[in-house]
């Protein structure tokens, strides 16, 4: 059985937050600002600390040493 996400749409001055929760825990928020794009604050571990997910670069860049001296 597959269980779908409760989602509550709040209104905060010209924000829209979309709130989702799995059996009453909060999990994550989708904030759509009045300009610019859509975001997400996720809480990865269940805590309550929530991180903006686009912040978080998903590809780490290569970190070679190519030359001492």
């Amino acid at each position: 059985m597959e269980v779908e996400p409760e989602v509550r749409i709040v209104t905060k001055g010209d924000e829209i937050h979309e709130e989702y929760r799995i059996h009453g825990q909060l999990y994550m928020i989708k904030v759509k600002p009045a300009r610019g794009p859509a975001y997400y604050l996720i809480d990865p571990e269940g805590k309550g600390q929530f991180r903006r997910s686009d912040f978080e670069p998903s590809v780490a860049p290569p970190q070679w040493v190519l030359k001492r001296w």
